[in-house]
């Protein structure tokens, strides 16, 4: 994908380049409640005037369980798994994060902190007259799980399940492993304009070139559309829709130091909170699940290892290579992790360890 983006700028004239890249930074367009009913979706209105999209799925009397989506997703993803979370007895609620699908950008550029993603989610749960939640999150998705963990009352949180975290880019050799077009892509997004320019390139993109950023991802798709065609579509079709009105998920952030990219900025930033506090869910009886792949090369195996070791009594969840940083997308490796979410441990004969 990226090797397309010198040709992509060639078309631009030279002395508008400049000029080019910043008319990326133009504000996003506001979402209505039309916009979102017609893709058949909920939301909620947030008090700084924000709409948050989110899906409702699977058994509608079933075991709730709150997921965040990774980047250049959305809450669509959730579509794709309505018939599997039925099967289990799961009743899934997906949340489009800001600037992703549906969901509104923060107001004036504002920056999007991490610790605004509990109360968001929390006007989901009041909405929808929710109280204890089971939590999941996948990728990009993962801190804002352990946020919610962190930040919702005890007495609402279940079990917590992150899907291939990633670490902060302060840990030493957090990239160990990781492929080296997904770092040229990391690195891009340092770079002010730049940036917005390949954030709008990336949007205009086919789903598949824009994945293939992330080699290991672009492979799983390739077998998914062998061999679970239907949902590997769904899954292709949820990554469309999160740039379908807004490539600002994407795209930068004024306020932003580390990164020109705003969600970027959420997982790369050292995080607001201690995962080491996460332990008193676990004391409290809730269990705590990491999973990942040996040929993980989107987020290595070494950012899980990083983050079974913040949290005590953590359970790292092995999954077999073939797949990489999508081995949630396999059914078998779906219904594996929701099991973790319904009975606190994990029943594959693979071994899991625990962090003392």
């Amino acid at each position: 994908m990226l090797s397309r983006l010198p040709a992509r700028m060639a078309a631009v004239p030279a002395g508008l380049s400049f000029a080019y890249c910043a008319s990326c930074r133009r504000p996003a367009p506001k979402v209505t409640a039309i916009d979102i009913e017609r893709a058949g979706h909920k939301f909620v209105e947030l008090p700084d005037g924000r709409k948050l999209e989110y899906v409702v799925c699977g058994d509608p009397d079933g075991v709730p369980v709150v997921f965040t989506h990774g980047y250049l997703s959305s809450c669509r993803a959730s579509e794709a798994r309505a018939e599997l979370c039925r099967k289990n007895g799961i009743k899934w609620i997906a949340v489009s994060q800001p600037g992703f699908g549906l969901s509104d950008v923060y107001p004036d550029f504002r920056q999007r902190p991490l610790t605004d993603w509990p109360q968001d989610v929390l006007a989901v749960l009041d909405h929808e007259q929710i109280d204890k939640v089971h939590l999941m999150g996948t990728s990009a998705g993962c801190v804002h799980a352990a946020a919610l963990a962190y930040y919702l009352p005890r007495s609402r949180v279940g079990n917590v399940l992150v899907n291939t975290p990633t670490c902060p880019e302060d840990v030493l050799g957090g990239d160990t492993g990781m492929a080296i077009r997904f770092k040229l892509m990391k690195f891009v997004f340092k770079i002010p304009y730049l940036a917005d320019f390949v954030a709008d390139r990336l949007a205009a993109m086919d789903c598949k070139a824009r994945i293939s950023a992330a080699p290991d991802c672009k492979r799983a798709i390739l077998r998914g559309e062998k061999e679970f065609p239907e949902l590997t579509a769904d899954a292709l079709a949820c990554m469309d829709h999160s740039v379908s009105f807004t490539y600002r998920g994407i795209g930068f952030c004024l306020a932003s130091v580390a990164y020109s990219v705003d969600n970027l900025d959420t997982i790369v930033k050292p995080l607001p909170f201690s995962l080491q506090k996460l332990q008193e869910l676990v004391e409290t009886g809730s269990a705590i699940g990491i999973t990942t792949a040996p040929d993980d090369t989107t987020n290595p195996p070494f950012m899980q290892e990083w983050f079974h070791r913040q949290i005590p009594g953590s359970i790292m969840m092995h999954f077999e290579r073939g797949w990489g940083h999508l081995h949630i997308l396999p059914p078998d490796n779906f219904e594996r992790m929701l099991r973790f979410l319904l009975n606190g441990k994990d029943d594959h004969p693979a071994a899991s360890f625990i962090v003392e």
